[in-house]
C-alpha cells in the first residue's frame, strides 16, 4: 500500500492511497458474495453464483461499491496508522482515482493542536480568609437546620416555626364574567422569620 500526504490549509490532509490488487481482488469476491445473497439470479441458490455471474447479472457499478464498503472498514483503520496522523475524526473518501489499479483520495480533518504559552509564570497569591467562631457556629446551625426532623405541635406559632398552610385567594368585587379565583387553593410551607 503507498500513501501520499498532501497537508491542506484548513489543517486537513489529503491522502491519495493505492490499494495492493490481492485485498481488493478479496473485496470484490466477497462483495459479489453478499449481494448474490441479497439478489435472486436465476439458476443460482443465493449466495452461490460465481463472481462473473453476479457481476454481468448485478453490474460491474454496484460489485465495486459494495467492495469498497467492505475493503475501507478493514483498510482506513492501517492506512491512519501508516500515515502515522492524529485524525480529528473520520475522514471521508472524496475520490476513486482508479479502479487498475486501485487508487483512492481521502480528506481527513487533523486534531487540533494547541500551544500553550507560559502558564507557570502567571501566580496568584493565595491568602485564605479568615474564619470566626461565629463563621463556624453558623455553618452549624445550618447543618442542625438541613438534619431537624419536623414534629407537630398543639400550640399557635411562634418564630423559627416551620408552618403548612392551603393558601387561596378570591377577589372581593368582581366584574360580570371575570373569574373572582386570584390564587387556587395549593400547599404552601414557609418560616415564621424572626423580626
Amino acid at each position: 500500500m503507498k500513501i501520499d500526504t498532501q497537508p491542506l490549509e484548513d489543517h486537513q490532509i489529503k491522502l491519495t492511497v493505492e490499494v495492493d490488487p490481492e485485498p481488493f481482488e478479496k473485496a470484490k469476491r466477497r462483495a459479489a458474495s453478499r449481494l448474490s445473497r441479497r439478489t435472486k439470479i436465476p439458476g443460482f441458490r443465493p449466495g452461490k453464483a460465481p463472481y462473473q455471474i453476479v457481476q454481468r447479472h448485478i453490474g460491474e457499478e454496484a460489485v465495486l461499491e459494495e467492495s469498497l464498503d467492505i475493503l475501507l472498514k478493514d483498510l482506513y483503520p492501517r492506512i491512519i496508522e501508516q500515515a502515522d496522523i492524529q485524525t480529528h475524526g473520520p475522514g471521508q473518501l472524496e475520490n476513486v482515482i482508479s479502479v487498475e489499479p486501485l487508487k483512492l483520495e481521502f480528506l481527513v480533518a487533523l486534531a487540533p493542536e494547541v500551544e500553550l504559552g507560559d502558564y507557570r509564570s502567571i501566580r496568584f497569591p493565595y491568602e485564605p480568609a479568615e474564619i470566626t467562631d461565629r463563621d463556624v457556629d453558623d455553618v452549624l446551625q445550618e447543618l442542625r437546620h438541613r438534619q431537624a426532623i419536623d414534629e407537630p405541635v398543639e400550640r399557635p406559632a411562634e418564630e423559627g416555626d416551620h408552618v403548612y398552610i392551603r393558601l387561596s385567594a378570591q377577589r372581593v368585587i368582581s366584574e360580570e364574567g371575570q373569574d373572582p379565583t386570584l390564587i387556587a387553593d395549593r400547599p404552601q410551607s414557609l418560616l415564621i422569620a424572626s423580626q
